[in-house]
């Protein structure tokens, strides 16, 4: 088997991982073809979001999504809430859930803030709200929050 020089192999981003973690370029976040998967109520999610954001939250809950990078399976799920006017929005008291880690150029994981601020870029170029809608009509919601 022949090897690559060592200089060569350091420049390679290593997208491969024994952690079960999908590693991409933060540009390739928007490669992703993501599909709804599932959206739920969550009432813990609700008694934060009205805490946080005011009583006029009327439901909140949680939402994944999923697609494919490669042949590797990939998700991303937040947290939402729904407004009595009717209008959802990203909750953001938690961070995105993923099997998706941002790398630099070199293949290094991005951490922190600046791999959450990605996440939700890459979650505010998704037209996600009418799958939410859709499946909070179906679910009929959450229990109002306990006031």
């Amino acid at each position: 088997m022949k090897h690559l020089p060592s200089e060569v192999a350091l420049s390679l981003p290593q997208l491969h991982s024994h952690d079960y973690y999908v590693r991409v370029e933060r540009a390739g976040l928007s490669g992703i073809v993501f599909e709804h998967l599932c959206t739920a109520p969550d009432t813990l999610v609700l008694d934060d979001a009205a805490r946080e954001l005011g009583w006029a939250c009327r439901n909140a809950g949680a939402t994944e999504w999923h697609g494919r990078l490669g042949k590797a399976a990939v998700s991303i799920g937040w947290d939402w809430a729904q407004f009595d006017d009717g209008d959802i929005r990203v909750f953001k008291a938690a961070a995105p859930r993923t099997n998706l880690r941002v790398v630099d150029s070199k293949g290094y994981d991005i951490v922190g803030a600046e791999a959450v601020a990605a996440f939700w870029g890459c979650i505010e170029a998704l037209a996600w709200q009418p799958h939410v809608q859709a499946a909070v009509r179906a679910n009929g919601g959450c229990p109002r929050a306990s006031q």
